[in-house]
């Protein structure tokens, strides 16, 4: 995993309660000056610093959609958290919709990933968090009530391939092969939240 240290930069109400669904720990970033760093994380750290974080996103998915569970991990714990990285989208985003956009792919993330066991322990106590988000990502009662169900069966299911059946039969989440189709072809490409403090202020000219 990329080394956990504390978050340097604030961000916004909506978007603290948006990470906290990360994991109940303490925030990681990426430290390119780590020595037990592997090139492929010092590459990802100078692409996100560098505000290049469409790139940064472009790497760490040709990885994940493979599935490849670390990456899927260093993503959801690491990535997003770090750099306040927002996901390719396929319609602007308003910030009611970024709130949306960006939990419900942290959702999906760590759903994907279940059989990893970091992810399957914070199902075990946390569910999907719901507690810790804003009502706005939910569209209507329906869809929350839906993902009450998904959070209800985390938590009480060691069976977490079941849970995730659940959320694609409820439409939580689409299936991972349908996801990585989505991700594929989305035409906005990911960018970073500006953040306060010399050379952290880059985001994406087409948010």
């Amino acid at each position: 995993m990329f080394t956990q240290i504390s978050l340097l930069a604030r961000k916004p109400a909506w978007l603290i309660a948006a990470l906290i669904l990360t994991a109940h720990l303490l925030p990681t970033v990426v430290n390119a000056k780590d020595t037990k760093a592997t090139a492929f994380e010092v590459k990802i750290v100078k692409l996100l610093d560098s505000g290049d974080c469409a790139q940064a996103w472009k790497e760490l998915w040709r990885l994940a959609r493979q599935r490849d569970q670390k990456t899927l991990s260093d993503i959801v714990f690491a990535v997003i958290p770090y750099r306040a990285l927002v996901p390719p989208s396929y319609f602007p985003l308003t910030e009611n919709a970024l709130q949306s956009h960006l939990i419900s792919h942290m959702i999906a993330l760590k759903l994907y990933n279940w059989k990893d066991p970091e992810v399957s322990a914070e199902f075990d106590k946390y569910g999907l968090s719901l507690d810790s988000n804003p009502q706005e990502i939910f569209a209507n009662a329906e869809t929350q009530g839906n993902y009450q169900r998904v959070d209800s069966c985390l938590k009480t299911h060691n069976d977490k391939e079941t849970c995730v059946s659940l959320a694609i039969q409820l439409k939580v989440i689409p299936t991972f092969e349908s996801y990585v189709a989505m991700m594929d072809h989305a035409p906005r490409d990911a960018f970073c939240l500006p953040l306060p403090g010399p050379k952290r202020d880059h985001i994406s000219p087409r948010p």
